[in-house]
Formats: structure tokens, C-alpha cells, sequence
């Protein structure tokens, strides 16, 4: 898609996929339905961070949380879906960093099952 978008015979791609894969390939006009993991977006003032730096911040303000809980990779409890078993209880001193702009909850940049496509 991304070389016939560049010889000119397609204009623009719409997806679904919200990985940037359709981008990683070279395609330039594209239209995520469902937006993209890559970020994440302030529910009150709508502010857009890379979703990257949000994991840090996470990581940093939950270090020893970290150390506890998330053992080396082939000891975790992971699910069919990819993710990993955490009860509730585990949870009490996690801490999530707000909007740095407003300090409103932080979302990822997608359109969850049941949310409207914008």
C-alpha cells in the first residue's frame, strides 16, 4: 500500500490498526480509526503525550512496585491476550501519574470496545 500510495494511486489509507504499522511501512496519509497505541491523551484538556514517556514516568513513580511484583519475564502469569495476572490487592500503593498540564486522568490514544470512533 505504502509504494502505490507513493506512485500516486492510492491517496491515503484508512485503518483500524492501531499499531503504525501502515506509517513503519512508509505510508504517509493515513487515517486511524481507532487511534494508536503510541500515545496517551488527557481526558480533561485533552493534552497528547508519547506514550513512551508516560511508561517511564509509571515505571519511575512505581519503582519499588515494580521490583516486587513484575518478576523476570518467564516467571509471569500471562494471558491468552498478552496480559499478565496482577490481583487487585497488588495494586493498593500503585501510583498513576496524571496530566502533567492539569493533572487529569491519562488514557491510551485508542478507541476502546464500546467507545466512539471520534
Amino acid at each position: 500500500l505504502a509504494q502505490l500510495e507513493k506512485h500516486g494511486f492510492v491517496s491515503g489509507i484508512v485503518t483500524q490498526n492501531v499499531d503504525r504499522l501502515h506509517q513503519a511501512a512508509g505510508s504517509r496519509e493515513v487515517l486511524e480509526l481507532h487511534g494508536h497505541t503510541h500515545g496517551v491523551a488527557c481526558l480533561n484538556c485533552g493534552a497528547e503525550f508519547s506514550r513512551h514517556e508516560f511508561q517511564q514516568k509509571i515505571q519511575q513513580a512505581n519503582s519499588s512496585w515494580f521490583e516486587r511484583f513484575m518478576p523476570p519475564e518467564e516467571h509471569l502469569d500471562l494471558r491468552a491476550d498478552g496480559d499478565a495476572h496482577v490481583d487487585t490487592r497488588d495494586l493498593a500503593d500503585f501510583t498513576i501519574p496524571g496530566c502533567t498540564l492539569c493533572g487529569g486522568v491519562l488514557m491510551p490514544t485508542i478507541v476502546f470496545f464500546g467507545g466512539s470512533v471520534p
